[in-house]
This record gives structure tokens, sequence and C-alpha cells, in this order.
């Protein structure tokens, strides 16, 4: 181990720092292309974005909602599996969740999504591998992502 006196440790460190030359660009413009088909779907922002599973558009409910768990609807499985995709559940021990409205909602099964294309003014965003819990009492097209999930997502697009 080599022994140095403070000041030539000093003058070493500044010297090193000196030579560096990073890139001090952290952010870069992007110009994103509207798509036509996003156009009709969204007329309004409303905290939603548009999903597309295996060809089927579903609208992912606020992707900033806190939720502590992704849920899917049941119309949504219903839909994939009269389209003949490829879906494996999961059947669970009942799980209660509780909604920010109140009350309980108690799910037992759980789907993976081997891709989700998530519409992004810079383009779509793709997730591999989402876990949901299955909402058997709604039947409407409806994805929420839960926070857990956004925050990686976010850490993934930041680093």
């Amino acid at each position: 181990m080599p022994s140095r006196k403070p000041e030539e440790i000093d003058e070493l460190i500044s010297t090193w720092k000196s030579s560096r030359t990073a890139d001090k660009k952290h952010m870069c413009k992007v110009n994103a292309q509207k798509g036509k088909e996003l156009e009709i779907l969204r007329a309004e922002d409303d905290g939603t974005t548009v999903v597309n599973v295996c060809g089927l558009t579903v609208s992912a409910s606020l992707l900033d909602s806190g939720a502590d768990e992704s849920l899917v609807s049941c119309g949504v499985v219903d839909n994939l599996t009269g389209m003949e995709c490829f879906i494996a559940f999961q059947q669970c021990e009942p799980v209660p969740l509780h909604p920010v409205g109140g009350g309980i909602l108690s799910v037992s099964r759980k789907i993976r999504f081997d891709e989700l294309a998530l519409a992004t003014p810079a383009g779509p965003l793709m997730l591999r591998g989402l876990v949901c819990w299955i909402d058997e009492s709604d039947r409407s097209l409806s994805l929420t992502i839960s926070r857990r999930v956004m925050n990686w997502v976010i850490l993934r697009l930041s680093s």
C-alpha cells in the first residue's frame, strides 16, 4: 500500500477531478408523434392510459393511484379467454383488498400477463410478466397498475 502525505492526496484528488470528462447532459428532447388511434380513444387527460393486451385495448386507471396491488377486471380476462390468448391463472387463498372508496374486495385468482404495451407520449412502454389480482365483480375493460410496479418502471426509465 503506497504511503502518501495529506497534501499529496489533496493534489491527486484535484488532478483526478479535473481530468474527468463526464457528460453533464442528463435529459434530452424527444419529439413524440401523436398516434391517430390514441386521439380517438382519449379525448381528454383523465388520469388513465391505453394498454394493449394481446390485441385487446384496455383502459389502465390512474398510473399513480397508489394501489398496493395490481388489479384487472374480469371483463378483460373473459375477453382474452374468448380471443384464445394464452393466459396463466393461479388460484390462491382469498385475500382482502381495501379500495380507496371503502369496503373490502375479496380476490382469489391471479393472472400473469406475458406482455402489456402502455401508450405514452414517447411511444409504447412494454411491461413484461405483470401479475394482477382478478376483480370478479368488474365486467368492464380496466386495469390498475400497483404503485410498486410504477415505482420500478420510473426507476428503470430514469437510470
